[in-house]
């Protein structure tokens, strides 16, 4: 398989290359590029290869060496792509010469397409090592209102600090970090939640970093819950018993910095004489590569069926599948997972990432059936790809308003 991959790699260098061929470069900048095109493929595949060996997690020296080989191919698909559309055209305008009897002449390649292909691969190559060096500490607040017509009044303006996908094994960057913590905290929020995916695969991943969360303090409390990471199902034990323990260290770790992680349970909060009701779910991942641990069911227990209720759910299928028609509303749903793939497009107005083809709802705020869900962007990254591009690092403030009768 990864001789496989080398050689679709080297092919595509090679239809890339026309762009160079194209605009006559100096044979020393040929040379050049093939050198380093081949370097880029087949070094960070060997790397990558004995950094997994063995293991069936991603290591941060895998990840980087799968970090190195997106920032080479990356550029070259689009390099590539830029090419193949004008190689379409070319053959459609051949095909035409020849229903047309007409000298089926070779159509040059035009200089301005290797000119625009080496543009959009340059530009991407930028943009990746961005990514890698400054947008995954890129910390960005979002703020979201939210409204509804059954909120207690009491809680009007309540606001809840939300930050998800943690991921702390893949941090190299204390003062980075420490900027992403206080600068969540400067959102003084009424409640602060943490909606999964602490760390990429073991428990002692978090220790360097648990007193920077510690940090993170709210009047009304600090609730948890756990993510497909936080298991440890990407890492092989030797037995039950040690993945079982892994799992209680992190979950101990996790309440000693002051985190109430929720396991299929429920806390009530009370705000001058009037309640919510927040619940935490374990992992419930509606895809079947991910296993389901938690209860919706069993996490409402107890609760008031007419009270005012949210919901922390890691995965964003979850809302999709159960909660957003479960028989008894849960009005806001808190969710991250998806990282919106730590790459992609987003404007004012418009939004993208190859994420959604996956999951429909990837990132901010979505409504069905009367009830809301907001998939956090992920405060880290994991180790497929070592940076952001596009879509940066998030610290989500929620503010809940009722919704009067005027509106």
């Amino acid at each position: 398989m990864p001789l496989s991959l080398v050689a679709a790699a080297l092919l595509l260098n090679l239809y890339a290359y026309q762009s160079l061929r194209t605009l006559s470069v100096p044979v020393c900048l040929r040379v050049a590029y093939w050198v380093v095109m081949s370097l880029s493929v087949v070094v960070p595949m060997a790397i990558m290869l004995l950094a997994i060996t063995g293991s069936s997690e991603m290591t941060n020296a895998g990840g980087w060496a799968l970090s190195a080989l997106v920032i080479f191919l990356a550029p070259v698909a689009l390099m590539v792509a830029v090419m193949l559309l004008e190689d379409v055209y070319r053959a459609a305008m051949l095909a035409v010469r020849y229903g047309l009897h007409i000298s089926p002449a070779a159509l040059p390649r035009a200089k301005w397409v290797g000119v625009a292909a080496l543009a959009v691969g340059g530009a991407a190559l930028l943009a990746m090592l961005h990514g890698m060096v400054w947008g995954k500490y890129s910390y960005r607040v979002k703020e979201q209102v939210v409204y509804f017509r059954d909120l207690p009044q009491t809680f009007d303006g309540f606001r809840i600090l939300q930050l998800s996908d943690f991921h702390a094994g893949s941090f190299s960057s204390p003062k980075d970090v420490q900027r992403g913590i206080d600068l969540a905290n400067a959102q003084r929020a009424d409640l602060f939640v943490f909606s999964g995916d602490m760390v990429n695969n073991l428990a002692d991943e978090l220790r360097p970093w648990a007193a920077y969360l510690a940090k993170i303090k709210a009047p009304y409390g600090q609730l948890a819950v756990l993510g497909n990471h936080d298991y440890g199902d990407y890492s092989k034990w030797e037995t039950a018993e040690a993945k079982a323990a892994n799992l209680q260290s992190l979950i101990e770790q996790e309440r000693a910095i002051g985190l109430q992680v929720l396991l299929d349970e429920n806390v009530t909060i009370e705000k001058d004489g009037q309640k919510i009701v927040v619940a935490g779910v374990q992992n419930i991942g509606m895809y079947s590569h991910f296993v389901a641990y938690g209860d919706l069911k069993k996490a409402l227990n107890g609760a008031d069926t007419g009270a005012f209720k949210i919901l922390i759910s890691h995965d964003p299928s979850h809302w999709d599948k159960e909660v957003s028609g479960y028989p008894e509303k849960v009005h806001l749903t808190l969710s991250g997972h998806t990282h919106g793939f730590q790459f992609g497009i987003e404007t004012p107005l418009f939004k993208w990432s190859p994420v959604q083809w996956i999951y429909p709802h990837w990132a901010g705020l979505y409504e069905k059936n009367g009830r809301y869900l907001y998939v956090n962007r992920g405060f880290g990254f994991i180790p497929f790809f070592m940076g952001r591009v596009g879509i940066m690092p998030e610290i989500t403030v929620i503010e809940l308003r009722v919704l009067n009768s005027e509106f």
